[in-house]
């Protein structure tokens, strides 16, 4: 009884066990709500304002917001797919 690559290689969709429709759901629900969350503070960051026109503090603020924006977008495209 010998085992072939081929055999190996091959493999059954049937096999892997989908995940549960509730659990897909809930998955989804809170993806969109911490891309959706991540995204309106990326924005919201820059409706607050502490200190008006220090450039070290306008960098790190650029900074943060553009990675939060980054974050809620592959939240919320990771949610849809």
């Amino acid at each position: 009884m010998d085992i072939v690559m081929s055999q190996l290689a091959k493999q059954d969709p049937r096999c892997q066990a989908p995940t549960p429709v509730p659990m897909r759901f809930i998955q989804k629900l809170v993806l969109s709500f911490v891309g959706c969350s991540m995204g309106m503070a990326g924005f919201g960051i820059w409706l607050v304002s502490s200190v008006a026109g220090d450039p070290g503090m306008l960098l790190i603020k650029l900074g943060l917001s553009i990675f939060m924006l980054i974050v809620g977008l592959c939240c919320m495209l990771i949610a849809r797919s």
